[in-house]
């Protein structure tokens, strides 16, 4: 079942590396408070993604030992994929 506050979301492991700083929020949505950023060149160990606002999210365990969402990239017009990446993907 798709929780409502996602277009899509699916497990799916690897790690991200920013080539910019990204926003880290407690939900995926932009109209979410920030709560930290991950900065140009840090990685993070993420556990699932998430299409949501336009935007691709990945969902990591934050250093709070709570899950949180990196906003990673835009999606593309159907919200199928990541149209303009904001880092590299392993």
């Amino acid at each position: 079942m798709v929780n409502p506050k996602f277009d899509r979301y699916y497990a799916e492991t690897g790690t991200f590396t920013a080539h910019t700083n990204v926003a880290v929020k407690a939900e995926p949505t932009v109209k979410a408070t920030q709560y930290d950023r991950i900065t140009k060149g840090k990685k993070v160990n993420y556990h699932h993604v998430a299409f949501s606002s336009g935007y691709v999210w990945v969902e990591f365990k934050h250093a709070n030992g709570k899950n949180m969402f990196a906003c990673v990239g835009k999606a593309d017009a159907a919200n199928k994929r990541n149209a303009l990446k904001y880092g590299a993907f392993e």
